[in-house]
């Protein structure tokens, strides 16, 4: 299955961005075909217009591919089912999510209706059509996901239909952006820079037998492999991957900044046409070179980086109990790396590295996992700058006698991750608060963005995990201190006529400490009335002491009295979810209401000096006396707005009501501006 390109209608320029493009093959052991998920990763940009949704966008594959493509509506319905399920907080989608990405998180899926080949007799293509969905700018990273199966995907070597254990056979794909220039279906088309295309390919046990079976390509762009171990293969498959068994071994390559002018890449897999010659030659150079041994260890470690190597037939053929017991962990760490937690493998493989310090680069490798460990072992955010980790950092960052001098410059940018980690730790005003954690967060993305191409592996699997566990520290401890919003709500309209449709309006107050985001107010049916807008609009900040007054409908079955049940729902700063359910009454009424004349106490004109003639306005007056009297100084206000709207009579009364604890005074510029005597007085 060759990978060509994705467009978008023109219309969707200026307002997405494709962070990633990940394709999960999973190799089918019956008939040599690929069940295959395709996830796709935007970003909606605000533009001109606000927010645009996708309706539909397109995949260009070759033409022997596209032939091979067997579109099921079974399956894709079964699909688009499981993601609705996976919007439940305590979904097995939401939670495979974000054990596979933690750094990530859960990302919200934008459902799809349907995928059709189109063909106008010259070209063909997939069109993938989407359901409508909300965007917010906490939703507006969304993922498309959908499947296809691909038949003949995978060629024996001996072009025989019945694969056995046995059979030689090979797997290829090519990438070929640059042809999405000439297939485009019209020149409204567009494809925007990928900036990530993850490609995984999944093997079962029964077709490559032994790890040391199995060849791959290119070197450049492979990421990882590893072993599927029972726990994940189970959540996989809760999950709708039936595919996905233990010992399944998973091989990743990632391509970043795919364009239309990226030239072609190949992805080449071949099985069962080597048997244990590299597991052989190590065995014959650890029997050999003992007092080698942390130098073959580590090449051996550098090549899984590009090759599966099969650790227990080396275990089985070397007589140093030791160096057995090291292989066994690292085998673990790096091909079966969720079998057991990184700390329990660091924790066994330290004393046995220890034994081998006094071999040449023994001591190196022995505190290089020491401060990985001490790293991985931190609980709260002052433990990342403590002397016995500042310590470890230093050593290797002045050790000479080096394998890797890489390692120097990467726990150099540790130690500068850890610097920011003390001043977020340090500084706990709430200003400085936010501005910290998010310089931490950006170092961790920008320190994983560095390195996590040039670690070996198992490095590699640590350092993750060490940036996972160094980035939940900093949330927690940044959401424990962040003040809580507190909501109190009653219902303004109390007395309503009798009609189809009433409207109430509710009156909502944030008396708790921080604000809060994503008001939404929510109407619960009872036997006294039918709901006819049961959800309002969304307030997307409400500050201290603001006010809120979202309109919900309902259908009256009577008059008199009613008991209204309602919800509030709500965020925090930080993301965290709040609901309150209140309870109120109206009274509706079926007379006639008789006609009061009210009159008109505002005035137009003058400017409003007395209190008497001033009304209304308090929401923004307490806001304004909020702000200026800050929480350890008073801060500027700038007060603007198009004429005649009270801006001045605003300043007369914030002048009497200030005037106890300050000394206000009013200046008129417009009678001095433009003045020469003014501005010499001002110079």
């Amino acid at each position: 299955m060759d990978i060509v390109g994705i467009t978008f209608d023109g219309e969707m320029k200026d307002y997405i961005i494709i962070e990633s493009l990940k394709v999960n093959k999973w190799i089918d052991p019956k008939d040599m075909s690929l069940d295959v998920i395709f996830r796709l990763t935007i970003e909606h940009k605000y533009g001109e217009e606000g927010f645009r949704k996708i309706r539909q966008f397109y995949i260009y594959f070759r033409e022997k591919d596209l032939e091979n493509i067997i579109i099921e509506p079974d399956i894709i319905e079964m699909e688009r089912k499981r993601l609705k399920k996976g919007l439940s907080d305590k979904s097995e989608e939401r939670e495979l999510q974000e054990k596979i990405s933690p750094l990530e998180g859960y990302i919200y899926p934008i459902l799809t209706e349907k995928v059709i080949k189109e063909d106008d007799g010259e070209k063909k293509r997939i069109k993938v059509a989407l359901e409508d969905y909300q965007i917010t700018e906490k939703t507006k990273k969304r993922i498309i996901m959908f499947p296809l199966r691909f038949k003949k995907s995978i060629v024996s070597s001996d072009s025989v239909e019945h694969i056995t254990s046995e059979t030689p056979w090979y797997y290829d794909c090519i990438i070929e952006p640059y042809m999405i220039q000439t297939l485009k279906w019209n020149k409204n088309e567009f494809m925007p820079l990928l900036e990530t295309l993850s490609v995984w390919l999944q093997i079962p046990k029964e077709l490559y037998g032994s790890l040391s079976a199995v060849n791959i390509q290119p070197v450049g762009h492979f990421e990882q492999m590893f072993l599927l171990e029972e726990e994940m293969a189970k959540r996989f498959q809760n999950a709708g991957q039936p595919l996905a068994k233990e010992n399944v071994l998973c091989i990743n390559w990632s391509f970043s900044d795919i364009g239309i002018s990226s030239p072609p890449e190949e992805i080449e897999v071949t099985c069962k046409l080597r048997r244990f010659e590299v597991e052989e030659y190590f065995i014959k150079r650890f029997e050999e070179n003992r007092e080698d041994s942390i130098l073959i260890l580590r090449e051996l470690l550098y090549l899984c980086k590009v090759q599966t190597i099969d650790f227990n037939h080396i275990i089985s053929g070397i007589s140093d109990k030791t160096l057995k017991r090291i292989l066994e962990i690292f085998d673990t760490m790096i091909f079966r790396k969720n079998s057991k937690p990184m700390k329990e493998n660091l924790d066994s493989l330290l004393p046995l590295l220890e034994y081998f310090k006094y071999l040449p680069f023994g001591e190196e490798l022995f505190d290089r996992y020491d401060a990985l460990n001490a790293l991985l072992n931190c609980k709260k955010s002052e433990e990342f700058f403590s002397k016995q980790i500042s310590s470890r950092l230093e050593r290797i960052q002045e050790s000479k006698d080096v394998i890797d001098p890489d390692y120097i410059e990467f726990m150099r940018d540790i130690g500068n991750l850890v610097g920011l980690t003390k001043k977020f730790n340090l500084y706990t005003m709430d200003e400085d608060k936010p501005r910290y954690k998010s310089e931490v967060l950006s170092g961790i993305e920008k320190v994983d963005n560095t390195w996590s191409g040039r670690l070996i592996n198992p490095d590699k699997h640590i350092f993750y995990k060490i940036l996972i566990n160094w980035k939940n520290i900093i949330e927690k401890e940044y959401e424990e201190q962040v003040p809580t919003p507190e909501l109190e709500a009653t219902i303004k309209t109390k007395r309503l006529a009798f009609g189809d449709k009433v409207g109430i309006v509710l009156s909502v107050e944030n008396i708790g400490k921080g604000e809060a985001q994503d008001v939404q107010a929510m109407l619960f049916d009872t036997e006294n009335y039918d709901v006819v807008m049961g959800e309002s609009e969304i307030k997307t900040h409400l500050a201290r002491r603001e006010f809120f007054e979202p309109g919900l409908e309902i259908n009256p079955r009577n008059t008199g009295k009613i008991d209204v049940s309602f919800e509030i729902y709500y965020k925090d700063r930080v993301g965290r979810g709040f609901k309150k359910q209140f309870r109120d009454n109206i009274e509706v009424i079926k007379k006639d209401i008789p006609f009061q004349k009210i009159e008109n106490p505002y005035i137009i004109g003058d400017i409003v000096r007395e209190k008497k003639m001033f009304y209304g306005r308090k929401e923004i007056i307490t806001s304004i006396i909020d702000n200026f009297k800050g929480r350890y100084q008073e801060n500027p206000i700038f007060l603007y707005g198009q004429r005649r709207t009270g801006k001045t009579s605003l300043l007369h009364q914030l002048k009497r009501i200030l005037r106890d604890e300050f000394a206000p005074v009013i200046f008129d510029m417009s009678k001095a501006f433009g003045k020469k005597s003014f501005y010499q007085d001002l110079m």
